[in-house]
């Protein structure tokens, strides 16, 4: 098994299998983690375990810090065979989050879109329909969007990137064009796996 990443981050991998450890929770010291600084091809390898690995249901437990989604994989089962997969992409380069056990072209894979339900409220708490919403990431000078709430004040976004420095703006403007109501949320850590609920309170210029 290869672990791999192309990105920095912080990993601690815990193999809750069938090996020649006991069957109890292994403790770790605390502050040690791999560390690999823009680590292409970096990894660690534990020798042998494709001949101890289970076949049927597999537990694998991680915490990562990603600095950005690219082509890459948290680990991996070498040789790496499509019919005969242990392989996590978290995130790969599309922003989807990939896990593979078995077949990767069947039931073997997982594959989920990290989300972003946004929630824009006046400085009352009434939800604003038809605000302006943009997304940076200021570490590379990105933004998506813009998109525009619904009218109950809401909107979905997918695919954003985990693990980036990110910032939200939400914007209204009257019938002129004037901007009326602006709020800014900056989230120092980003977005996480899976559903990220983000609410952004604007107010008036």
């Amino acid at each position: 098994m290869k672990t791999r990443t192309s990105a920095e981050f912080l990993a601690l991998v815990v193999l809750a299998l069938a090996l020649s450890l006991p069957p109890r929770a292994q403790a770790a010291p605390a502050g040690n983690a791999l560390r690999f600084v823009n680590g292409s091809n970096s990894h660690v390898r534990i020798s042998g375990f494709g001949n101890r690995a289970p076949t049927n249901e597999i537990t694998i437990e991680f915490w990562q810090l990603a600095t950005f989604a690219q082509q890459q994989s948290t680990l991996s089962l070498t040789p790496d065979t499509g019919t005969n997969r242990i392989n996590v992409h978290v995130p790969f380069a599309d922003g989807v989050v990939y896990w593979d056990f078995g077949d990767s072209g069947g039931p073997g894979r997982l594959a989920y879109t990290p989300s972003a339900p946004f929630s824009v409220v006046s400085e009352s708490g009434t939800p604003i329909s038809n605000a302006i919403v943009t997304i940076s990431y200021p570490n590379d000078n990105t933004q998506v969007g813009p998109f525009i709430t619904d009218g109950a004040g809401y909107l979905t976004v997918t695919g954003q990137r985990i693990g980036r420095t990110v910032t939200i703006t939400a914007q209204q403007y009257d019938i002129h064009g004037a901007l009326v109501r602006q709020g800014i949320v900056a989230l120092a850590g980003g977005f996480t796996s899976g559903v990220n609920p983000v609410t952004v309170a604007i107010n008036p210029t």
